[in-house]
């Protein structure tokens, strides 16, 4: 089967919403009461709602070893003997619940979702996909809690109330500037678009540090080691326009990236193939023509075993 788009049904994705919501608050009757209705509004509703419902069930009799595809979202080599347990794991990409992230969050966005939204100071949020956030203001101090994903930030000028925002590792504070945050498996990144910016991460010795436009830090949440590069100024965050730039970047990193952006599992078998390095600019509008050009750079194909399964292999 050539690669296709993820499916996309709306009450499909309505059905987890509700099985999400289930999940958590079980015994609230306000949320049966609404999942009540949503289920009688038609026959399609019904079905569902019994289908995710189903999967979920299977999902929560899945082994360890499946549960532990969730990170990170590409697996490789592939053994064509565990396709069967991938295609289980894959139940999870779909319906694994957030709940507790949800709870926590002020704003979040979803698979494939990014979202620009207005702060109570002037500022403008801007959230890539599966990324979440806390906001808090106070009169004295503005801020923002990076929980998952990563941020884009166009801060508003307030010199008398710094704009702080933690990334689980790493805390950046500006008075007004443009730069983004991420917070994606064990690493933590700050890159500069304009103005300055100060930084320093959790337990460091070490002085801040102070960051122009063009800069970009990374921490490695692991072992602490922070590293600085430098990155084009205009590529900061380049998700926003809907695009993923690389330089020698490999060929798994590359897929862990699209795979933010699809519901669904990635792997990748054959050799070295996942270590190859992939330099480019590729569309995550359409992550699995993402996937195919990223890996038709080093003669691969990708092949859609469901919608919720990409499998990259050599030619």
């Amino acid at each position: 089967m050539p690669a296709n788009q993820a499916d996309d049904d709306p009450i499909r994705e309505e059905a987890i919403d509700w099985l999400m919501k289930v999940e958590a608050a079980p015994e609230d009757p306000a949320v049966r009461a609404g999942l009540a209705a949503w289920r009688a509004r038609s026959a399609a509703h019904e079905a569902a709602y019994r289908r995710v419902a189903r999967m979920w069930r299977l999902a929560g009799d899945l082994p360890a070893e499946a549960l532990a595809a969730r990170h990170p979202r590409v697996r490789r080599p592939l053994a064509l003997g565990g396709l069967a347990a991938a295609l289980a794991a894959c139940v999870l990409f779909v319906l694994a619940p957030t709940v507790l992230l949800h709870l926590r969050a002020d704003h979040v966005s979803g698979v494939g979702e990014t979202r620009a939204l207005p702060l109570a100071d002037g500022s403008r949020l801007h959230l890539d996909t599966e990324s979440a956030v806390t906001v808090r203001f106070t009169p004295a101090r503005r801020e923002v809690g990076l929980l998952a994903g990563r941020a884009f930030f166009e801060v508003a000028d307030d010199a008398g109330r710094p704009f702080v925002v933690d990334a689980g590792g790493l805390r950046v504070t500006v008075t007004g500037t443009a730069f983004a945050v991420g917070a994606v498996g064990d690493t933590v990144s700050l890159a500069v678009r304009s103005g300055t910016v100060t930084a320093r991460a959790d337990g460091a010795a070490a002085d801040a540090v102070r960051l122009r436009a063009g800069d970009r830090l990374t921490l490695a949440r692991e072992t602490g080691a922070v590293t600085r590069s430098q990155i084009r100024p205009s590529d900061v965050a380049a998700w926003r326009e809907g695009q993923l730039v690389v330089d020698g970047m490999p060929l798994s990193a590359v897929a862990d990236e699209i795979g933010r952006y699809h519901r669904g599992l990635i792997l990748i078998a054959g050799g070295d193939l996942d270590r190859r390095p992939v330099t480019g600019i590729f569309s995550l509008r359409d992550p699995v023509a993402a996937l195919d050009a990223a890996a038709g750079a080093h003669g691969a194909r990708v092949t859609a075993v469901s919608p919720y399964l990409l499998v990259v292999t050599p030619r």
